[in-house]
C-alpha cells in the first residue's frame, strides 16, 4: 500500500526531527538557530542509531514497534517543554524565512535556482529508479534489507567479498534500513539520501557559524561543502560517505560551540554524533578518540550546568556506548576490534585482518599498480570529462584549500583552540585514505575519502572578512554545479523524472500552501494526506519501470556513480524472474572474478524484500571457504552440497557470473535440476530444484 507506506514513513521522520529539535531545544534554550538545528541535526542521527541497536538487539526492528516508540519519546519531550518550544519555532522559523530571501537577492540567486534544477532533477530520478550503485547492490543495500527482513541481526554467511563485508561497521547501512522499513523496500531512499545530503549542509553551516564566520560568509561556504561534486553526485548511491561527512560537520560544531561558556550541554551532541561516526567507518575511531579528549580538557577547566547535568550525562554515555559497541561486538565475533583490516601496535601484527581485504589494498590483486601523481591531481579536480562516470572529484574547491590552509597557520600562530581542534581532527580522517589500491585502481571515486578534511578547509575560507573570497565561493559554487549534471542517464531516467517531477511537485506546492494558510497542525495533516496521494503515482511509475532501468544499466547507459559491472548486471531477467507476489528462499553463489566484488545480492531481494538468501558450501565439512583458493574447488564435494541444499529447504539455486561450480553440478545433474531463467550468455541462471532434489 503506498499511500500508508507514505504516511508511516512522515509519522516516522516527523516524530525523529521533532524529539532531535525539542531535545536541543532542553539542552541549550539559548542556542541561536543554526547551532540548535545543527544540535538537532547531530541528536537525530543518535536517536536513530541508539533505538535501531536496542530494537535489533531484540529482534524487534518493526515499523509497528519502531513508530510506538517514536512516539512515545515525542510526546514525552513536548509535553516537557511545549511553551518553550511553541516560542522557540516561532523565532526559528521566522529567521528561516529572514534568511532565505535573503539567499535570493542579487546574482546568487540565479547560481541557486541552477543548483536547485539539479538537485531536484537527481532527487526525482531516485524516486523513479532502483538503486544503481555498485556497492549498493553488493553489500550496503543487502545489510540494510536483512535487517528489515528479519528485525535482528542474523548473520549470513558466504564467501570471496561477503567473507568481510559482513564485518564493516553498521551504522552508516543501518540509516538505509530505516529509509526501507515504512516501505518494506527501496522507495524512500533518495529522501533519506536528500536528508542526509541536507544534514551536510546543516552541519557545515553550523561549523563556520561556530568557529565565528560572518553569515554572508558562512552560507556559501556550506553550499560550496554540500556541493561537492563527490557529496551531491552521491545524493541517491545509498553510499555512507555524505553520512560520514555529516556526522563529523554535525559532531565538530557542537564540539566546538560546547567550549564557550553556558553550553557545555552541547558535549552530549558532540559525543552522540562523534560516536555515530565511529560506526560508520574505521577513519572515525580517531577523531571519536581525539573529541573525547578535548571535550574531557576543556570539561576540566569549566564548570557543567546543573540544569541539563543529568540529561546531558546520560546522552554523553550512550554516545560512548554507541562509538565502542560495534568494535566491542568485532573482538568478540571476530577476535580483533578492527577486523576486517589488520591491526598492529608499535609494529607488532596483533591481527592479520581479513587475507582476500589485505590482497585487494595492498593491490597484490592487480599487481602492485603505481600511483600517478598527474593522475591523482586529475581524479581530485575533475574526475572525468568523457562522460564515462558522474563527477566523483572535488573540483575548483580544491583550490580552496589553499587559503584554508594559510587560515590553519593563522590559528597556530595566534593559538585558536577551535580551529586548531577541528582542523587536527580532519587530518585524522586522511589516515583511512592510505591505501594504494585507491590512489591508483580506483584513483577516479577515491576523492570522497577526503571529504571531510577538503569540508574543514572551504569552512576556514568563510573566517576571512575579504569580500573577494565571499565572490570566489560563489563562482566556485557555480563551476560546482556544472560539475553535478548527471551522466548516467539515458531516455528511461528522463521519462523517471517525467512522471514523478509533476505529482511530488504539485503535492508540495498545495502543502507549502497549507502550512501557511491552515497553521501546522492542519497544515501537517493535510500535507501528508497530499504526499501520501502523491506517493501512489510514484511508486507505481518505480514499479513499473523498475527492470526498464536494470536493462538500461545492463547497456551502461543508466548508472549512479559509474557503470555497474556489464557483465553481472546482465543477470537482470533473473531479477525480474524471481521478484514474485510469493517469497522465495534462493541459495546463491558467484565465480571468483579476481576481486570478490561481483555478488549482486541485492536485486535478489525483490521490490519488496520478499524473498529470503543463503548461501550453501560447497566444502565437505560445511565450513565457507573463499572461491578465490584453488583448493576450494579442487576439494569441493557435491554429495555434501547436495545434501545441506535439501537441508537449506530453498526453492530455488541462482548462479551469477562467473559460472561458479554448483552450475556445473546442476547442469550435470538435469534428473534433479532445471533451468527457469538465464541472462543472454547463459552464465547467470536460476535452477528450480525438481522433486527428486527435495528431501
Amino acid at each position: 500500500m503506498p499511500f500508508l507506506s507514505c504516511v508511516l514513513g512522515l509519522l516516522l521522520l516527523t516524530c525523529c526531527l521533532s524529539s532531535a529539535w525539542l531535545l536541543a531545544l532542553e539542552l541549550d534554550p539559548r542556542a541561536r538557530g543554526s547551532a540548535r538545528l545543527g544540535a538537532a541535526g547531530g541528536l537525530a542521527y543518535g536517536l536513530l542509531l541508539a533505538l535501531f541497536e536496542l530494537l535489533t538487539s531484540l529482534g524487534l526492528f518493526r515499523v509497528e514497534v519502531a513508530l510506538g516508540a517514536w512516539v512515545l519519546l515525542t510526546a514525552l519531550l513536548a509535553v516537557r517543554g511545549r511553551a518553550r518550544a511553541a516560542r522557540a519555532a516561532r523565532v526559528d522559523a521566522k529567521r528561516a524565512w529572514v534568511l532565505a530571501r535573503g539567499l535570493f537577492q542579487g546574482g546568487q540567486r540565479w547560481v541557486l535556482l541552477g543548483l536547485g534544477l539539479i538537485l531536484g532533477a537527481r532527487f526525482s530520478r531516485g524516486l523513479a529508479a532502483p538503486p544503481l550503485a555498485w556497492d549498493s547492490l553488493t553489500y550496503h543495500l543487502v545489510k540494510a534489507g536483512r535487517w528489515v527482513q528479519t528485525g535482528g541481526n542474523e548473520p549470513l554467511l558466504a564467501p570471496d567479498a561477503w567473507g568481510y563485508y559482513q564485518f564493516f561497521l553498521p551504522y552508516g547501512d543501518a540509516l538505509w534500513a530505516w529509509a526501507m522499513l515504512p516501505g518494506s523496500g527501496d522507495g524512500f531512499l533518495a529522501v533519506a539520501g536528500l536528508l542526509i545530503w541536507v544534514s551536510v549542509l546543516v552541519g557545515a553551516h553550523a561549523l563556520a557559524r561556530a568557529l565565528g564566520a560572518r553569515r554572508r560568509m558562512a552560507l556559501p561556504a556550506a553550499l560550496g561543502v554540500a556541493f561537492l561534486p563527490a557529496a551531491v553526485n552521491s545524493l541517491t548511491s545509498a553510499y555512507v560517505d555524505n553520512t560520514f561527512l555529516a556526522l563529523f560537520l554535525l559532531g565538530m560544531a557542537a564540539l566546538v560551540r560546547s567550549w564557550r561558556p553556558g553550553h557545555a550541554s552541547q558535549r552530549a551532541v558532540a559525543v552522540l554524533a562523534l560516536g555515530v561516526l565511529a560506526g560508520i567507518k574505521p577513519g572515525g575511531l580517531p577523531v571519536f578518540c581525539l573529541g573525547l579528549a578535548l571535550m574531557g580538557f576543556h570539561a576540566l577547566r569549566s564548570r557543567p550546568s546543573l540544569g541539563s547535568g543529568l540529561l546531558s550525562g546520560l546522552l554523553v554515555m550512550s554516545g560512548v556506548v554507541l562509538g565502542l559497541l560495534p568494535y566491542l561486538r568485532m573482538w568478540v565475533s571476530a577476535g580483533s576490534p578492527l577486523y576486517p583490516w589488520p591491526l598492529s601496535v608499535a609494529g607488532v601484527h596483533l591481527s592479520e585482518g581479513n587475507a582476500q581485504l589485505a590482497a585487494i589494498h595492498s593491490g597484490e590483486l592487480f599487481g602492485r599498480p603505481e600511483v600517478q601523481a598527474a593522475r591523482v591531481v586529475k581524479a581530485l579536480l575533475f574526475s572525468s570529462f568523457s562522460g564515462g562516470t558522474d563527477q566523483l572529484g572535488l573540483g575548483p574547491a580544491l583550490l580552496l584549500g589553499v587559503p584554508g590552509l594559510l587560515v590553519a597557520g593563522r590559528a597556530v600562530r595566534r593559538r585558536e583552540g577551535g580551529v586548531l581542534g577541528v582542523f587536527v581532527c580532519a587530518l585524522s580522517t586522511v589516515l583511512g585514505a592510505m591505501s594504494p589500491v585507491l590512489w591508483s585502481v580506483w584513483v577516479d571515486s577515491s576523492a570522497r575519502f577526503l571529504l571531510p578534511m577538503l569540508a574543514v578547509l572551504v569552512v576556514l575560507v568563510s573566517l576571512l572578512r575579504n569580500e573577494r573570497m565571499r565572490i570566489a565561493l560563489w563562482v566556485c559554487l557555480g563551476v560546482q554545479g556544472v560539475l553535478a549534471l548527471p551522466r548516467g542517464w539515458s531516455m528511461v531516467d528522463l521519462m523517471g523524472v517525467l512522471r514523478v517531477a509533476p505529482p511530488l511537485v504539485l503535492a508540495l506546492g498545495v502543502s507549502a500552501v497549507a502550512f501557511r494558510r491552515a497553521g501546522p497542525l492542519w497544515g501537517a495533516g493535510l500535507a501528508a494526506m497530499l504526499l501520501g496521494v502523491a506517493w501512489v503515482p510514484i511508486a507505481t511509475t518505480r514499479e513499473a519501470l523498475r527492470y526498464e532501468f536494470y536493462a538500461s544499466a545492463a547497456r551502461g547507459a543508466s548508472f549512479d556513480l559509474h557503470p555497474l559491472g556489464r557483465r553481472y548486471v546482465s543477470s537482470w531477467p533473473l531479477w525480474e524472474e524471481l521478484d514474485g507476489e510469493a517469497p522465495r528462499r534462493l541459495a546463491v553463489s558467484a565465480g571468483w572474478d579476481g576481486t570478490g566484488h561481483n555478488w549482486y545480492w541485492y536485486p535478489l531481494l525483490g521490490s519488496r524484500l520478499q524473498n529470503t538468501l543463503t548461501y550453501v558450501p560447497v566444502s565437505p565439512d560445511g565450513v565457507v571457504r573463499d572461491y578465490a583458493r584453488p583448493r576450494t574447488i579442487a576439494g569441493a564435494d557435491y554429495a555434501s552440497w547436495l545434501r545441506r541444499l535439501r537441508e537449506a529447504d530453498v526453492d530455488a539455486v541462482v548462479t551469477l557470473p562467473p559460472r561458479p561450480i554448483e552450475a556445473r553440478w546442476m547442469a550435470e545433474h538435469p534428473e534433479l535440476f532445471q533451468p527457469l531463467a538465464s541472462n543472454r550468455s547463459g552464465d547467470g541462471v536460476v535452477w528450480r530444484l525438481l522433486p527428486e532434489a527435495r528431501p
